[in-house]
């Protein structure tokens, strides 16, 4: 398989959360361990994270809720609305656990995360990566697969072997360089080019065109063949393969982010401007947070909204307004206000919204802060520390929460939720009850 270049001692660990979403729900819910269990998408729409035993009786990733419904009910699946705040929380304590276990950390997914352990002798990587499952399974309650390898793709494939091949499922682990060489090559020579991390599915039928059809047959080409078919990306997925780290934790500065977009499809289609605009302002507010919390400011603002394309029987109407602002901020407040009244006057009376949202373009470092010629600077430090203020409070988990007057009535276009369980960690009028 080659040797490892640049790496020393284990590598680096991949932590998986198993079925994430799902296992959330059965911390708190021991009664669904065993049971087919689903997780809904927003408005209850597709399944987004499938237990063992919902896969078994051929549920598959991604499938529109109404239309599994039959082997919903042969099978008795259970499926829950969505529950992300409690999934978020699980995955931030699932992160800090993690983080004992590593010099250094990066967190890839909300249920993955790379460890370094390149100052970790090989030899004690099997026993550490058990410790470690076992102590994340104590504490929280959530299983996951842990592979180990000498770089982050071949990790990644470590992990899929952790949690799907019938030789380390037990375990839930994979140690990839501790295994006997003929082993590892049997590994590489069954897993499919289209399950390597960097490549994906789409990409395998071209490559398959071209004899490479397993992860060990894309290691193997010659550079110039995979240039020509991927570029410098497959070039790189190739290397990784073959133990050349390529992807080493902190080598490249993430891109900057170009925009923000928050939108969500409504459980009930908003037909009046207000119900509109009580929606976008929760966007624009969302948004703005988000934004904050990256530190960038925003030149501008898109807002929209579409009815239903799939009921052509209905009017049809996609509105789309762009905003720019003098100068880039960050204000919550300026974002509501713009949207709201946007989208007021573009507004089609007798059409019924379904989707709407808000996107903020012309990203900037708020380090890097200039005012319009004629700008307020004591408004600007005003607005800065009323923002801070207003993170502040709405971290508190289960606190208050503070919001603009705009989003009053936003409930009504909220997304269908009617399976969610308790927001078990986070709030506390949900937090649960033991009976002795």
């Amino acid at each position: 398989m080659g040797g490892s270049q640049g790496v020393t001692g284990a590598g680096y660990a991949l932590v998986d959360g198993n079925n994430f979403f799902v296992s959330c729900e059965r911390v708190f819910r021991p009664s669904l361990s065993g049971r087919p269990v689903v997780v809904l998408s927003n408005n209850d729409g597709c399944v987004v994270s499938r237990s063992n035993e919902a896969k078994a009786v051929g549920i598959p990733m991604g499938a529109p809720w109404h239309k599994v419904r039959d082997i919903v009910e042969r099978n008795g699946v259970i499926g829950l609305s969505a529950n992300f705040e409690l999934y978020g929380d699980m995955s931030a304590r699932l992160m800090r656990v993690l983080e004992g276990f590593a010099p250094r950390s990066e967190v890839y997914s909300v249920d993955e995360c790379f460890l370094d352990w390149s100052s970790l002798p090989l030899a004690e990587a099997e026993s550490a990566a058990r410790a470690m499952r076992s102590q994340v399974l104590r504490l929280l309650g959530l299983p996951c697969g842990v592979g180990v390898a000498p770089t982050k793709t071949l990790a990644k494939l470590a992990n899929a072997t952790a949690k799907k091949h019938p030789d380390f499922t037990r375990a839930g682990v994979c140690v990839l360089m501790a295994l006997p060489g003929r082993e590892r090559e049997s590994l590489l020579r069954q897993f499919a080019a289209g399950d390597v991390w960097g490549i994906g599915r789409r990409s395998a039928p071209v490559l398959a065109g071209h004899g490479l059809r397993t992860a060990a047959d894309v290691r193997d080409a010659s550079r110039e063949r995979l240039r020509a078919l991927g570029g410098v990306t497959l070039v790189r997925t190739a290397d990784e393969l073959a133990g050349i780290d390529c992807l080493a934790s902190g080598d490249e500065a993430p891109a900057p982010r170009q925009s923000v977009l928050c939108s969500r499809s409504f459980g009930t289609p908003a037909e009046d401007a207000d119900t509109l605009a009580s929606a976008v302002a929760g966007f624009a507010s969302r948004a703005a947070e988000t934004a904050r919390a990256e530190g960038m400011l925003a030149g501008g603002l898109i807002v929209f909204a579409d009815t239903n394309r799939f009921r052509e029987e209905l009017p049809q109407h996609r509105l789309s307004v762009s905003v720019a602002f003098d100068e880039p901020g960050d204000d919550t407040r300026a974002f509501v206000s713009a949207a709201t009244t946007a989208v007021r006057e573009a507004f089609r009376p007798g059409h019924a919204y379904r989707r709407a949202g808000v996107m903020l373009y012309g990203l900037t470092p708020s380090a890097g802060r200039q005012l319009a010629l004629f700008g307020d600077t004591e408004r600007a430090a005003r607005s800065a520390a009323l923002m801070r203020a207003l993170d502040a409070v709405n971290r508190v988990p289960g606190g208050p929460g503070l919001r603009v007057a705009a989003e009053m009535g936003r409930e009504k276009s909220a997304g269908r939720s009617t399976r969610r369980t308790p927001r078990s960690t986070t709030n506390w009028d949900e937090i649960p009850v033991a009976k002795a």
